[in-house]
């Protein structure tokens, strides 16, 4: 006859045998307390430098809940700073478009009047000096071309007569190969004589006659003996 072996489980461990420690506890409920004071602490503008996480702690004689007038004056200046700062960037982009147009329009030779309105609707115009090149008829291209150097180049003299009405100095330099390059050396170079006429008769500074001079043929020596 055969034996039924019965194994026997063995009987879990009831919740009153399981050893309890009071530092345990301790430590539990300072982990939860550190936890809920944070997310607190996180809802309100209070910044404390602190060497533990043990320091996250909650002073109600230093923390006080704000009014709903508080809440609202909060709300005002945050909308405030986001309008400045929505306003600064607009002018910005604007900024960049006014530039890019303008150094199109240039760049072409034509759409005069555009190019005027331009210049002549720039916010910033009486901002800074007149020969700053931080004034929009002086800036530069990526290249680091002004605007009167590429139309000096290019012989559009009604551009440069533009440029010129609007306060763009042609003594502002270009780097050409790690060399200064000015409008009216390029105008020489290029043999375009009105430009040159033009520009000769708006004060280049002696560094732009001087390098002028030196790419003079005899002829026009004599033609420009006045300037040299």
């Amino acid at each position: 006859m055969q034996q039924k072996v019965v194994f026997e489980q063995p009987c879990p461990k009831q919740v009153n045998d399981v050893p309890f420690y009071e530092s345990d506890s301790k430590t539990y409920w300072r982990k939860i307390r550190n936890v809920c004071h944070s997310i607190r602490l996180f809802q309100m503008p209070i910044i404390k430098s602190i060497q533990s996480p043990d320091e996250v702690t909650f002073n109600q004689n230093l923390t006080k809940f704000r009014s709903c007038t508080q809440i609202g004056s909060l709300n005002k200046e945050e909308q405030m700073a986001k309008k400045r700062a929505n306003d600064d960037l607009s002018d910005a982009m604007k900024a960049i478009k006014r530039e890019r147009e303008l150094f199109y329009y240039v760049e072409k030779g034509t759409s005069i009047d555009l190019i005027e309105k331009i210049l002549m609707n720039d916010p910033k115009r009486y901002l800074y000096e007149p020969k700053s090149p931080l004034r929009l008829v002086n800036k530069k291209n990526s290249q680091g071309f002004t605007l009167l150097y590429i139309a000096a180049k290019n012989g559009f003299e009604d551009v440069c007569n533009i440029l010129i009405q609007y306060g763009a100095d042609q003594n502002i330099s270009v780097q050409i190969n790690q060399i200064d390059d000015y409008p009216l050396v390029a105008a020489f170079r290029w043999r375009h004589f009105e430009i040159i006429d033009l520009l000769l008769a708006n004060n280049p500074n002696e560094k732009v006659k001087t390098l002028c001079q030196q790419s003079l043929d005899k002829s026009q020596r004599q033609k420009y003996s006045q300037y040299f």
